[in-house]
């Protein structure tokens, strides 16, 4: 998308001449129209037809008589796409109220496609504007103004300052985790399953970490976060005792103070999830233990998507080494913020170059690709 420079409209050259006069203004909204207008005629608008969007604006002065005003739009809950043929840069007259002050008409034109809910699209504008005097033009930067849109886009650019998520949805807001990291445990894609046996101390091995690797192994040192997680499911019909999942190794070791206990009172589906700090004592630890205690032969329990890495993360994959699909290690979406949130909506989502990457090898035709953007699997 291209634009022709802007036009100063009368009513834009009479603030300019109050501008020179020692009056003040405040550049206010940016609006796009899909109008197109002859160019002869921009001079003498004093308003846009056909305004589809409209965004607030925020100045940035450049010298004594001009300065550069910014705004972004996005697709947002847009019902109709359309075509950007005009843009209208808006500001306040001490006199008049809100007028047009100019106009950009484009010379190649950008469209914008309407809201499908999975992907965003945007536009931002930089309007480089003749003032006369810029001492005159109100430079606050409004904290819910369109500024903090441009400092967002700047930011965007510079990947090391921004915050990152990850996703393995087909709209980048749920199976949300902070981290990526891979899972170092073995053979979780297949649940393990264990019925009770009225003992006080039934000990069962889970799962292991890698080729028998040990955290010293693996280069995790101690002090390093990492994040444990597990689906359980228990079904039966009389339920007593308790489940308790543990870090295991020569000796028995919590990973917490009491280990993450289960009390069974009836049948139910429970995620785990816990943050724990790796102590030098498992340094040598090559394996997840758990435990039940006087549980019941009528009960069944089922651990699945079990899952040990570093960082904080809420979003299972096997270990890479036993993935058959690359989709199962992959990430769909990437998210970035300016701050890190755990709020998936405060993300700029997309995604990742690896799952692009394995669409475009693995579909041979444009509209297979387009179906897995448009959330068709």
């Amino acid at each position: 998308m291209e634009f022709k420079q802007a036009v100063v409209t009368q009513n834009g050259r009479a603030l300019m001449a109050k501008l020179l006069a020692g009056k003040s203004t405040q550049f206010t909204k940016i609006k796009v129209s899909s109008t197109i207008y002859p160019d002869a005629q921009l001079a003498n608008l004093t308003a846009l037809t056909n305004i589809k969007q409209e965004t607030s604006a925020q100045a940035y002065g450049n010298n004594t008589a001009t300065v550069s005003v910014v705004g972004a739009i996005e697709n947002t809950g847009l019902q109709t796409g359309y075509y950007i043929n005009t843009v209208g840069l808006y500001a306040m007259d001490p006199d008049k109220g809100e007028i047009l002050y100019s106009v950009s008409s484009a010379s190649v034109n950008g469209y914008m496609p309407p809201d499908t809910g999975v992907s965003k699209s945007g536009f931002n504008f930089k309007i480089y504007s003749e003032v006369g005097n810029a001492n005159q033009v109100d430079l606050t930067v409004d904290p819910a103004a369109v500024a903090t849109h441009a400092d967002i886009s700047n930011l965007r650019n510079d990947v090391a300052k921004l915050k990152q998520a990850w996703s393995n949805s087909y709209d980048g807001l749920t199976d949300f985790s902070l981290s990526n990291s891979n899972n170092f445990l073995a053979n979780t894609k297949f649940p393990k399953t264990i019925i009770g046996a009225n003992n006080t101390n039934q000990l069962f091995t889970m799962y292991r970490l890698e080729g028998d690797q040990t955290f010293r192994d693996l280069g995790i040192t101690a002090g390093t976060k990492v994040s444990f997680m597990a689906d359980v499911d228990i079904t039966g019909t009389e339920f007593s005792g308790s489940i308790h999942i543990r870090f295991g190794s020569d000796k028995w070791i919590s990973m917490m103070p009491d280990g993450i206990s289960i009390n069974l009172i009836q049948s139910e589906k429970i995620q785990i999830r816990a943050t724990l700090i790796v102590t030098e004592n498992w340094m040598n630890n090559t394996y997840v233990d758990i435990r039940l205690a006087n549980v019941p032969k009528t009960v069944t329990v089922y651990i699945d998507k079990c899952k040990m890495c570093i960082g904080d993360s809420k979003i299972y994959t096997p270990n890479p080494a036993e993935a058959t699909d690359p989709l199962e290690i992959m990430f769909k979406y990437r998210g970035l913020a300016g701050l890190e949130s755990s709020d998936p909506s405060d993300y700029i989502w997309s995604m990742t170059n690896e799952y692009m990457n394995y669409l475009f090898a693995t579909k041979a035709e444009l509209n297979d690709l387009a179906s897995q953007v448009t959330g068709g699997i």
